[in-house]
């Protein structure tokens, strides 16, 4: 099966730095954060993983890989498509002070599974149900793709876009396209590494709003 690339561009200094450190380290989750949201009310799961896949397709940056064997500078490439990593477990038959000792270790062991840093995405959706009326939605990413503020609003609008969808299956209110992408962050951040601007130009660039990765 042939995989279709989409783009390549370099890493951010930042990146850098956390790919180095990430592959001397594989397994210690020390660039591996977990989000884990108690979540009240009826789930519809299907309807769920169906708005996390529709984010993995909106931004680039869930569909991209790390190389850094072939080339003299590692490299990031997004892939046209990619499968969600979505698991769905079910605890409803524990009891809720085991639930809790069961989370934990759950946490302890998702956070330490390395992931395959060649192939998106690089993050895991994980939903517990716990009763028939409050769930766990557990988001765990690599720091490579995301940093905190970035996973915080890109679980507000996933979670935005499937109350949209649960309210109207047949609704056109979808979420607003995205403006820019990382690979705009990149080139703009490469202009100004390895350029001189001058001050006027300084003053007049502005960052994209894919500075926050997305």
């Amino acid at each position: 099966m042939k995989v279709k690339i989409e783009d390549m561009y370099p890493l951010s200094p930042m990146q850098q730095g956390l790919l180095f450190h990430s592959l001397l380290a594989p397994g210690s989750g020390i660039y591996v954060p977990q989000i884990c949201l108690a979540l009240s009310g009826p789930i519809e799961s299907t309807v769920l993983k169906t708005a996390w896949e529709r984010a993995l397709m909106r931004h680039t940056i869930l569909r991209t890989g790390f190389q850094w064997e072939q080339r003299d500078e590692p490299f990031q490439v997004v892939y046209r498509e990619s499968e969600l990593s979505w698991v769905e477990q079910d605890w409803s038959n524990t009891q809720a002070d085991e639930q809790a000792i069961k989370l934990q270790n759950f946490l302890a062991a998702n956070r330490s599974m390395p992931f395959n840093l060649h192939r998106p995405p690089l993050m895991r959706i994980t939903l517990i149900r716990r009763t028939e009326s409050s769930h766990y939605l557990i988001l765990c990413y690599h720091h490579l793709i995301m940093d905190g503020w970035s996973a915080g609003l890109l679980l507000q609008e996933t979670l935005l876009d499937y109350v949209r969808t649960i309210q109207d299956p047949d609704t056109t209110r979808r979420l607003p396209g995205i403006q820019s992408r990382y690979a705009d962050f990149i080139r703009w951040l490469n202009c100004l590494l390895y350029t001189s601007p001058s001050p006027r130009d300084v003053e007049e660039s502005r960052m994209p709003s894919s500075a926050c990765k997305k």
